[in-house]
């Protein structure tokens, strides 16, 4: 099928929030252009790679941020979900983050031009001192490095590779953590490639949660593509919403936005185990303070904050 491109221009800053109420509006995916990451790999492209810089032209606010939609004849149908896109992307403009002009362009791309972009520019990546991210049409020619442990993923339509700098805080943070055995949520589980570490990590059961469908369907798939889909279960839920009150977990993770993150600390020790470990990004580093306060009100503390560029992890333990 054909899709209708939406593009909105805004910083780096408030990209993923961007694409996270995007994807809420109904957007079949949605796709980030970073500056910061068009930069690196104009710096250091792959060995005999030749960069168009037509293609890798630097996002003149700080990132684009696509959605995709299925095209029509009916242009009332486009011009529907523009009107929800400017809509939704006013919650972003009173978040509190700097948002650029949040500019709204649409274009026809066939299908086939986007997997193929996606398979162009997105190769394999190591995104901590363990895991390395291996989208799956690189599968068969990955060969491991040392005592790297892949992570096989496939974004779909919908998701990114999971190489943004907040996934990899997240997995640095996993790797510290995670001791065979443990019980592990996932809130927001996008491609569940932090789910599937935790399994590749041996923890024993491993809840993955997302709000959108796609989400679920992509984690689901990419926990059978790495083989750990016997420990890893994938729900549709709205944060908290589908894990029984009854379930105690050693881990939790929550690669969200900050009003989220806020959202779900309230009743999020209910479901962790004493001494459990809180790991949660997403956030900007101006929005770190406010996030610490927060933990520490829902009962949270060793608190320790770790960042990369502009972007912070916080993790945090409960009930010590």
């Amino acid at each position: 099928m054909d899709l209708w491109r939406i593009t909105v221009s805004t910083t780096s800053e408030a990209s993923d929030a961007v694409g996270a109420v995007l994807e809420a509006a109904g957007a079949l995916g949605v796709e980030i252009e970073d500056q910061a990451d068009v930069t690196a790999k104009k710096a250091a492209p792959s060995p005999g790679e030749w960069i168009d810089d037509e293609v890798l032209a630097l996002p003149p606010e700080g990132a684009f941020v696509h959605a995709y939609i299925e095209s029509s004849d009916d242009q009332a149908v486009q011009g529907a979900f523009v009107d929800r896109v400017k809509t939704v992307l006013e919650r972003v403009a009173g978040s509190g983050l700097r948002t650029g002009s949040l500019t709204v362009t649409v274009q026809t791309l066939a299908a086939s031009e986007y997997l193929d972009a996606w398979r162009q520019y997105y190769h394999a990546q190591a995104v901590s001192e363990r895991f390395v991210v291996v989208p799956v049409w690189e599968a068969g020619e990955w060969r491991p490095e040392g005592d790297k442990t892949p992570l096989f993923i496939d974004p779909g339509v919908a998701f990114g590779t999971g190489t943004h700098q907040t996934t990899a805080l997240c997995l640095r943070e996993l790797e510290r953590a995670a001791r065979s055995g443990m019980h592990v949520l996932d809130v927001g589980t996008g491609t569940g490639i932090l789910a599937v570490a935790a399994a590749k990590l041996a923890a024993r059961e491993i809840v993955a949660l997302d709000i959108d469908e796609h989400a679920v369907r992509a984690a689901r798939n990419n926990a059978l593509q790495n083989g750990v889909s016997d420990r890893v279960q994938v729900r549709v839920s709205n944060l908290l919403s589908g894990v029984p009150r009854e379930r105690r977990f050693d881990i939790v993770t929550a690669n969200l936005l900050a009003d989220l993150i806020g959202r779900l600390l309230p009743e999020l020790g209910e479901y962790m185990n004493p001494d459990g470990l809180l790991i949660v990004s997403g956030i900007v580093q101006r929005q770190v303070e406010d996030t610490v306060v927060a933990m520490r009100t829902a009962g949270f503390s060793d608190l320790r904050v770790e960042l990369m560029d502009d972007w912070a992890v916080v993790v945090g333990r409960y009930g010590v």
